[in-house]
């Protein structure tokens, strides 16, 4: 690299001089800030800051904005906005390289060229002024510094020819990198960039960087979380009330479709209010369910009728009055739609404009502290920097420009421009007294290449490896972050002895599921959906029946179908009441005659210390509740919880809205092994409760699936309430049980009746063995229960006793037993070995408060709730790194 000379290396050089033209900003703005005698006027400037100047003089009017500019043409012309500007920053970015830039274009670019030469534009000043016709520079002593940088329209400026003085931004030498550090990835190049900035010495650094990358947003991270200020700029997207606006008519335009998640946030910041409950109610249904207060009913009128109002009687409505609604108006003003009516195609030019034009004015000021602080600096446009400290970050590829941006040059004149990029390129990488040089180590897994520039700075020579171009690579980071402190709840310490509270039946399969997965339903709350706001209230029609069985039958059934219906109205499209309304009174009409066949006795009712969350309860101003429902149990050493939908005759019952289960499947999702099922312990939670609290009861769980009946009315069956009842039942031993199974089994399959007459031998031996183990050497032992009892030995008896004795294991090896499609029953065995798993997975849990949640998901991540938030890479199934 040739060596650049420092900015006050080149103020020393022109110090004297009247005017100084340099086509870098940063570089005038740091000589005029040197300046130390007297004068008028600037001492230095670039063209474009000085075709500002005389802009009024020569158009005779202002110049209008960028988007005014756009509008202009595409009104003019017929075209679409998106597509008249493209045009525009094509023909601007030739312009600044060629005058001849009609041939280069198109027969609609030819139409937009001829238009836009036409308009009060900046760069229409550039390339019609004409130095020595103006006689701007007569009688001034000028100098222009690098004048070999100058773009086209820029040269326009430059005095006649022999009347100024050339300043070269270089000096005789040559640099070389003493040394770039090889670090990780973004994030670890960032955190050791900024150990080297504290607030004492923010102002005097400046990082340079791909500003619009990955490494740009891990820098800000880091700057944020150390409170180190930095400089920002604030453009029309940035602004939060335009944002707001434009996403708030985007809803608005999609009224019927949207539900209440998509715009609870929105109409909070336009003051209304939406509880996060009703996040899965159509928008359009939720003001008729439930009542809404006054502000919300109003931002949801404004939606439903946003298509029969203009854009300022919207932004009138809906934003705040003062600052918000001063950006949104000057936005309208800009784009000409104040008076237009609100329609999909201007919403989106509107949305356009935004992201993609600059210069559209705004009201915003900059808070004044992003106004000071580390100076940012974008790798592909700056040249010079006036700070001592220069921090250069990554230097790859993302540091080149985009080829295209020149394709219209010839050969010539490409290379010219290439060699004016490696000219700011070896200017750019010497700014500062003192530099740090970090590159990356690996970038989407394979080693990064220093950028195209270093080449063309050393005669378009091609180097693959950083360490050709410094001379010491160095790969040892320097930041090692500060060990966290122990987080803290309040004045609480959470460490190894942190005890959470006893797990539920969700928390607990959510923890076996995945402990990351616990965790994130820990600290926020995913939105109820359909089917869970669905089952919360049919839920509470059968909390009321258990309690106020006697005001079911005075309100009939219809009025709680009714109710239920218009409050899950708001879940989806009006043509699908009736069809649900259907599917309601057929599950209420099910959990109705389940109560009745339950057969609780007459409810005593007891206010509870906490407000019911009963629905049906609030609206009949009733709080008191039946004393056998909605019982909480806690464990006694605080392991576990649970409520109770219903404890009755020493049974607990569970009302379920759900998908029915049989036994099968109730089984496979209490067994930790089987990860094609996701995980319920409701059943095993509940008898470990029922057992230690209830003692003398007779250990049984029973669910109800209310919506069996409506599944079978719509197939055209018919079925006894009884069949939608499931059973799990707590056994102290498998004694009984074997017994009865061998003497089922031999009275009912043919083959083994002839051993009806030693069935309570074949019995004890295998309860003494155990069911598990009677296939291995137990057969053998059968055998020989069977030949003492006077059978001949022959081999086929030998086949149908260890037949038998595979059909025992097979039926009774497991301690969590499936008897047929409705009842399972669980060993006292199974109880206690899932207790010590509870405590065990408690341990587990406790430990992890003061280290991590690891990502151990037991099917993959695809389907669960937290997968967007979630920070460990997604996997189909297994275990995944944190």
């Amino acid at each position: 690299m040739r060596v650049a000379k420092t900015i006050d290396e080149l103020y020393e050089e022109v110090m004297d001089y009247d005017l100084v033209l340099c086509n870098d900003a940063p570089l005038a703005l740091a000589l005029g800030n040197r300046v130390r005698r007297p004068m008028i006027g600037v001492f230095s400037i670039t063209p474009r800051q000085l075709a500002g100047d005389v802009a009024l003089r020569k158009l005779r009017t202002g110049m209008i904005s960028d988007i005014r500019l756009v509008k202009l043409i595409s009104k003019y012309t017929g075209y679409d906005i998106r597509f008249v500007h493209g045009e525009v920053d094509n023909i601007l970015r030739m312009r600044r390289h060629t005058g001849d830039v009609r041939p280069h274009l198109g027969k609609r670019g030819k139409r937009i060229y001829d238009e836009l030469i036409e308009l009060p534009t900046l760069d229409r000043v550039m390339w019609e002024f004409n130095a020595e016709e103006d006689g701007i520079f007569d009688g001034l002593k000028v100098a222009v510094i690098g004048g070999d940088l100058y773009d086209d329209l820029d040269k326009h400026f430059n005095p006649k020819f022999g009347t100024y003085a050339e300043i070269s931004p270089f000096r005789k030498g040559d640099y070389r990198i003493k040394e770039i550090r090889e670090l990780g990835n973004d994030r670890q190049v960032a955190e050791n960039a900024v150990s080297l900035i504290n607030l004492e010495n923010a102002e005097d650094v400046a990082i340079v960087m791909d500003v619009g990358g990955n490494i740009a947003d891990a820098v800000r991270s880091a700057l944020y979380r150390k409170g180190i200020p930095f400089i920002n700029t604030l453009s029309v997207k940035d602004l939060h009330s335009v944002r707001d606006f434009l996403e708030f008519l985007s809803l608005s335009l999609s009224f019927d479709i949207v539900r209440v998640k998509h715009v609870r946030e929105l109409i909070s910041s336009y003051g209304g209010f939406i509880s996060s409950r009703y996040d899965e109610y159509m928008l359009s249904q939720y003001p008729k369910a439930l009542e809404a207060g006054e502000r919300t009913s109003e931002l949801t009128e404004i939606m439903r009728n946003v298509r029969e109002m203009t854009f300022l009687e919207v932004c009138e409505k809906a934003v705040r009055r003062g600052k918000d609604s001063a950006q949104v108006k000057i936005l309208l003003d800009e784009m000409e739609l104040t008076d237009d009516l609100v329609d999909a195609s201007k919403v989106a030019d509107i949305a356009y404009a935004v992201n993609n034009i600059g210069n559209l004015k705004h009201s915003e000021q900059i808070p004044e502290n992003e106004k000071k602080g580390v100076l940012l600096v974008d790798c592909q446009k700056s040249v010079y920097i006036d700070r001592p400290f220069v921090i250069y970050l990554g230097m790859g590829q993302e540091w080149e420009k985009d080829p295209n941006e020149i394709e219209f040059l010839n050969a010539g004149q490409k290379a010219d421009e290439r060699e004016k990029d490696a000219l700011r390129f070896q200017i750019l990488m010497q700014q500062g007294t003192a530099r740090v040089y970090i590159c990356n180590s690996s970038r989407r897994g394979n080693r990064p290449a220093p950028c195209v520039m270093f080449g063309q700075a050393e005669d378009n020579k091609t180097f693959l490896d950083f360490k050709e171009v410094c001379d010491d690579l160095v790969t040892d980071p320097w930041y090692v972050p500060d060990e966290a402190e122990q987080p803290r709840i309040g004045c609480e310490v959470i460490g190894t002895d942190f005890i959470p509270k006893p797990f539920s039946k969700s928390s607990y399969g959510r923890f076996v599921e995945c402990p990351r997965k616990f965790m994130f339903s820990t600290i926020t709350r995913m939105p109820d959906k359909d089917a869970t706001v669905r089952g919360t209230m049919i839920h509470s029609f059968a909390e009321f029946k258990v309690c106020y069985p006697e005001k079911v039958m005075e309100l009939g059934l219809d009025y709680f179908a009714d109710e239920i219906a218009s409050v899950c109205a708001g879940l989806s499209s009006p043509e699908k009441y009736n069809i649900e309304r259907s599917e309601i009174m057929s599950h209420i009409s099910g959990i109705d005659a389940a109560v009745d066949l339950i057969g609780a006795g007459v409810p005593k009712l007891e206010a509870r210390e906490e407000d019911t969350r009963n629905h049906f309860m609030k609206k009949l101003g009733l709080n008191a509740v039946a004393d056998f429902s909605e019982i909480k149990c806690t464990s006694g050493d605080g392991l576990l919880e649970g409520i109770f939908d219903l404890l009755w005759d020493g049974t607990v019952y569970d009302f379920k809205t759900g998908k029915p289960s049989d036994a099968a499947k109730i089984r496979a999702r209490m067994d930790r092994g089987n990860k094609k099922e996701y995980k319920d312990y409701q059943p095993l939670f509940y008898l470990t409760l029922l057992d230690e609290l209830f003692p003398g009861s007779r250990g049984e769980f029973r669910l109800f699936f209310s919506k069996e009946g409506s599944m079978n009315a719509a197939k055209g069956s018919e079925y006894d309430t009884r069949a939608y009842f499931r059973t799990v039942r707590l056994i102290n031993d498998k004694r009984e049980l074997i017994q009865d199974y061998i003497a089922e089994t031999v009275a009912n399959v043919k083959t083994y009746s002839v051993f009806s007459h030693c069935q309570d031998a074949i019995a004890e031996t295998t309860l003494e063995l155990g069911p598990e183990n009677i296939t291995e050497n137990g057969s053998e032992a059968l055998i020989r229960v069977v030949l003492s009892s006077g059978m001949k030995d022959c081999k086929t008896l030998r086949r149908n006793v260890q037949d038998l004795a595979k059909r025992i294991a097979k039926k009774l090896s497991d301690d969590i037993i499936k008897m047929d499609s409705s009842t399972v029953l669980v060993t006292r065995k199974a109880l206690e070995g899932f207790r010590t798993e509870l405590m065990n997975d408690m341990e587990r849990l406790c430990a992890m408060y003061s280290t991590n949640h690891p990502a151990e998901p037991l099917q993959g991540c695809k389907h669960c709730d937290f997968v967007d938030i979630c920070t460990a890479e997604p996997v189909e199934g297994g275990e995944t790194d944190v």
